[in-house]
């Protein structure tokens, strides 16, 4: 009887983890969301740069598109390579 108890009791234990891991795996998906919408609005914002990185777009360098974005605003590698991504199908 008691290892039936202690085997629920494991259950309850593991399964309440798995429910908050997954709470918290959400809050941080939707606030990274956040921050990139933010970081496009004010990466949009700078006429210039996005004028620099369209040109740089037309003469084939993406890769040096990301760096100069990368350069001019803080952000990691990937969210540079989605905006870049992203003018290069937008225009």
């Amino acid at each position: 009887m008691e290892r039936v108890i202690i085997l629920i009791l494991a259950i309850v234990v593991v399964t309440q983890w798995i429910v908050i891991k997954n709470l918290r795996a959400n809050q941080s998906d939707r606030s990274t969301h956040e921050r990139s919408e933010e970081t496009d609005r004010r990466i949009s914002q700078d006429v210039p740069l996005n004028d620099r990185l369209r040109q740089l777009l037309r003469e084939g360098q993406k890769i040096k598109a990301i760096k100069e974005l990368r350069t001019v605003h803080p952000i990691s590698l990937a969210e540079a390579k989605r905006y870049v991504d992203e003018l290069e199908r937008n225009g």
